[in-house]
């Protein structure tokens, strides 16, 4: 494993080989549970953490997301701004959702059955799949945030696990959904991305030809060379059909500081 990239990339590396792929599913699902439990983001509702550690998630780019999220806006609103966003999250983990149920909880004084049906209005898709389901989200055999499973649920939860080929099928009705939900975009933010050539092709806009795209690109790139923070720049403009000046990256700026930085350009106000 030292020698690979990701174990991802190791799996996808080995396609056809049965053993290997479950194998390293079944440690990727571990590997991601244990760390949703170690996180700032569990919650024991039988225990003692019955709430997210919100002074901890405070220097986080979640909690500077929710300020933006909530600004100016009262809770009848809150389902139209829900709707105008669309998170893909190339991560097994659920933390984005599991931060918004909670936080949106916290922050408006609702129960879980409210704070459930508004995220009804968000979309969010996870295009190599997640370790399974939350239990607000009312879907067939959920997954605690963090839970303990047992060998049978592991082994359920690596199913839903899919390779570099299985996420990024063109055909996948998800995908289609997914491009479908991005192409009225006006601002595409992209935090902690790595601009993997594969993941940007999945993004990819339909432009029809000779007429760039009315949108803006944003992202965070820590620890990226400034030389290859000008080759992704233009990969995106040649993808995205956009003007240079469309497209702002900063390797010097993580996600919390780059919501800080651009507060005005990402309002949703």
């Amino acid at each position: 494993m030292p020698q690979a990239i990701s174990i991802d990339n190791f799996i996808d590396c080995h396609a056809g080989d049965g053993q290997l792929e479950l194998c390293g599913k079944l440690a990727i699902s571990r590997a991601i549970l244990d760390a949703e439990k170690d996180s700032s983001l569990y919650v024991d509702p039988t225990g003692r953490k019955q709430h997210p550690n919100y002074s901890a998630l405070g220097t986080t780019w979640y909690s500077a997301f929710m300020q933006l999220l909530t600004q100016n806006c009262r809770i009848a609103y809150l389902p139209e701004r829900l709707a105008r966003i669309t998170f893909v999250v190339f991560n097994y983990d659920r933390c984005v959702e599991q931060f918004l149920f909670h936080g949106i909880q916290n922050y408006y004084g609702i129960d879980a059955e409210a704070a459930a049906r508004l995220l009804t209005h968000l979309r969010i898709f996870h295009p190599y799949g997640a370790v399974g389901t939350l239990p607000w989200q009312r879907q067939p055999n959920p997954i605690a945030f963090g839970e303990q499973v047992s060998p049978k649920q592991l082994l359920d939860v690596a199913a839903g696990i899919k390779t570099f080929t299985e996420g990024t099928d063109p055909h996948a009705s998800d995908i289609k959904e997914l491009r479908e939900s991005l192409r009225g975009a006006t601002t595409l933010l992209f935090l902690g991305f790595a601009y993997h050539q594969m993941n940007l092709k999945l993004l990819k806009p339909e432009v029809p030809h000779g007429k760039p795209a009315d949108v803006r690109y944003f992202g965070t790139a820590s620890g990226m060379s400034d030389s290859d923070v000008d080759l992704v720049k233009d990969d995106l403009v040649a993808m995205a059909s956009v003007q240079p000046g469309c497209v702002v990256l900063r390797n010097d700026l993580k996600c919390a500081e780059f919501f800080r930085e651009y507060w005005r350009s990402l309002s949703l106000g």
